[in-house]
């Protein structure tokens, strides 16, 4: 359950930065449509949010698959 715990908190966290990327995207697209620049520290944090959705969706992968194997392991002992 421990694993369980730790990928919703991941998840949370994934929510939270595509929350936040959703909340700016008009921004970036006023930018793209009317040539009028976003402030730098939008697109810094934009881009953290980026960079952090992607470490955070890969350590989830490596926590799904470990629980996986644990599941398994469990499965194999039962039978």
């Amino acid at each position: 359950m421990e694993l369980q715990k730790e990928i919703n908190s991941l998840q949370s966290g994934i929510i939270a930065h595509k929350t936040y990327l959703k909340e700016t995207d008009y921004k970036a697209i006023k930018e793209a449509e009317t040539g009028v620049a976003m402030l730098s520290e939008v697109k810094d944090e934009r881009q953290f949010a980026r960079d952090e959705i992607n470490r955070l969706e890969y350590e989830v992968s490596m926590l799904e698959a470990q629980l996986k194997n644990k599941k398994e392991d469990e499965d194999e002992i039962t039978e």
